[in-house]
Protein backbone atom coordinates (compact mmCIF):
# COMPACT_ATOMS: atom_id res chain seq x y z
CA UNK A 1 0.00 0.00 0.00
CA UNK A 2 1.54 3.38 -0.97
CA UNK A 3 2.13 5.94 1.77
CA UNK A 4 0.66 9.37 1.12
CA UNK A 5 2.76 12.49 1.90
CA UNK A 6 0.31 13.52 4.63
CA UNK A 7 0.89 10.17 6.34
CA UNK A 8 4.62 10.97 6.49
CA UNK A 9 3.91 14.29 8.20
CA UNK A 10 1.52 12.56 10.61
CA UNK A 11 4.15 9.93 11.43
CA UNK A 12 6.75 12.64 12.17
CA UNK A 13 4.21 14.44 14.35
CA UNK A 14 3.63 11.26 16.39
CA UNK A 15 7.37 11.08 17.12
CA UNK A 16 7.47 14.79 18.05
CA UNK A 17 4.53 14.28 20.43
CA UNK A 18 6.28 11.22 21.89
CA UNK A 19 9.50 13.17 22.56
CA UNK A 20 7.46 15.99 24.14
CA UNK A 21 5.62 13.50 26.36
CA UNK A 22 8.87 11.86 27.46
CA UNK A 23 10.55 15.23 28.08
CA UNK A 24 7.59 16.31 30.24
CA UNK A 25 7.24 12.92 32.00
CA UNK A 26 3.68 12.77 30.62
CA UNK A 27 3.40 8.99 30.66
CA UNK A 28 -0.40 9.07 30.23
CA UNK A 29 0.14 10.51 26.73
CA UNK A 30 2.04 7.34 25.82
CA UNK A 31 -1.26 5.41 25.93
CA UNK A 32 -2.32 7.12 22.69
CA UNK A 33 1.16 7.37 21.11
CA UNK A 34 2.65 3.91 21.72
CA UNK A 35 1.30 0.50 20.71
CA UNK A 36 0.49 -1.96 23.49
CA UNK A 37 3.08 -4.44 22.18
CA UNK A 38 5.78 -1.83 21.44
CA UNK A 39 9.02 -3.62 20.47
CA UNK A 40 12.13 -1.85 21.75
CA UNK A 41 15.10 -3.32 19.91
CA UNK A 42 17.47 -1.16 22.00
CA UNK A 43 16.55 -2.79 25.31
CA UNK A 44 15.04 -6.04 24.03
CA UNK A 45 11.86 -5.30 25.97
CA UNK A 46 8.28 -5.39 24.68
CA UNK A 47 5.23 -3.48 25.74
CA UNK A 48 4.34 0.04 26.79
CA UNK A 49 4.80 -0.64 30.56
CA UNK A 50 8.47 -1.56 30.02
CA UNK A 51 8.99 1.62 27.99
CA UNK A 52 7.38 3.76 30.69
CA UNK A 53 9.57 2.11 33.34
CA UNK A 54 12.67 2.86 31.27
CA UNK A 55 11.80 6.56 31.03
CA UNK A 56 10.84 6.77 34.72
CA UNK A 57 14.31 5.43 35.56
CA UNK A 58 15.84 7.91 33.10
CA UNK A 59 14.05 10.84 34.75
CA UNK A 60 15.23 9.69 38.20
CA UNK A 61 18.82 9.60 36.91
CA UNK A 62 18.72 12.79 34.83
CA UNK A 63 17.13 15.83 36.40
CA UNK A 64 15.48 18.05 33.81
CA UNK A 65 15.87 15.37 31.14
CA UNK A 66 14.74 16.51 27.71
CA UNK A 67 15.01 15.07 24.23
CA UNK A 68 15.85 17.67 21.60
CA UNK A 69 15.19 16.90 17.94
CA UNK A 70 17.96 18.07 15.62
CA UNK A 71 16.45 16.55 12.46
CA UNK A 72 13.59 14.25 11.52
CA UNK A 73 12.90 12.36 8.28
CA UNK A 74 10.10 9.96 7.33
CA UNK A 75 9.74 7.36 4.62
CA UNK A 76 7.05 4.72 4.44
CA UNK A 77 6.18 3.62 7.97
CA UNK A 78 9.59 4.68 9.35
CA UNK A 79 10.69 7.87 11.08
CA UNK A 80 14.39 8.63 11.62
CA UNK A 81 15.44 11.18 14.22
CA UNK A 82 18.83 12.70 15.03
CA UNK A 83 18.48 13.99 18.56
CA UNK A 84 20.20 14.91 21.80
CA UNK A 85 19.37 13.87 25.35
CA UNK A 86 20.16 16.56 27.91
CA UNK A 87 19.85 16.74 31.69
CA UNK A 88 21.82 16.75 34.92
CA UNK A 89 23.08 13.45 36.35
CA UNK A 90 21.37 13.59 39.80
CA UNK A 91 20.53 9.91 40.34
CA UNK A 92 22.17 6.52 39.85
CA UNK A 93 22.45 5.58 36.19
CA UNK A 94 23.85 2.29 34.86
CA UNK A 95 25.33 1.68 38.31
CA UNK A 96 27.12 5.06 38.26
CA UNK A 97 26.65 7.26 41.33
CA UNK A 98 25.23 10.74 40.72
CA UNK A 99 27.92 13.15 39.50
CA UNK A 100 25.90 16.38 39.40
CA UNK A 101 27.26 16.97 35.90
CA UNK A 102 25.29 18.16 32.89
CA UNK A 103 24.99 15.74 30.01
CA UNK A 104 24.31 16.40 26.34
CA UNK A 105 24.48 13.17 24.33
CA UNK A 106 23.73 12.55 20.66
CA UNK A 107 21.58 9.66 19.45
CA UNK A 108 19.92 8.34 16.30
CA UNK A 109 16.48 6.79 16.56
CA UNK A 110 14.38 4.82 14.10
CA UNK A 111 10.69 4.25 14.78
CA UNK A 112 8.14 2.13 12.95
CA UNK A 113 4.65 3.61 13.00
CA UNK A 114 1.63 1.33 12.74
CA UNK A 115 -2.01 2.43 12.93
CA UNK A 116 -1.01 5.87 14.19
CA UNK A 117 1.15 4.61 17.07
CA UNK A 118 4.83 3.88 17.60
CA UNK A 119 5.22 0.12 17.22
CA UNK A 120 8.99 -0.47 17.19
CA UNK A 121 12.23 1.36 17.97
CA UNK A 122 15.95 1.05 17.21
CA UNK A 123 18.68 3.35 18.58
CA UNK A 124 22.35 4.15 18.34
CA UNK A 125 23.58 6.51 21.09
CA UNK A 126 26.96 7.99 21.95
CA UNK A 127 27.54 6.04 25.17
CA UNK A 128 31.25 6.99 25.39
CA UNK A 129 30.41 10.69 25.53
CA UNK A 130 27.76 10.00 28.17
CA UNK A 131 30.28 8.11 30.32
CA UNK A 132 32.87 10.86 29.87
CA UNK A 133 30.37 13.57 30.79
CA UNK A 134 29.49 11.84 34.08
CA UNK A 135 33.17 11.20 34.82
CA UNK A 136 32.97 7.41 34.58
CA UNK A 137 35.81 6.78 32.10
CA UNK A 138 38.79 8.65 33.48
CA UNK A 139 39.04 10.27 30.03
CA UNK A 140 38.49 13.99 29.52
CA UNK A 141 35.27 14.98 27.71
CA UNK A 142 37.35 16.37 24.83
CA UNK A 143 38.74 12.88 24.09
CA UNK A 144 35.58 11.90 22.18
CA UNK A 145 36.19 14.55 19.53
Amino acid sequence: MPVLPNDLDANKDIVRQFFDAVSNADYAALDRLVADDYDDHRTGQRGRPALIGYFQDSHRALSGMRIIIDSIVAEGDRVMVRNRIVGVHQGEMMGIAPSGRAIDVAAMQEYRVEAGRLAAHWEVADALTLLQQVGATGLPESASG
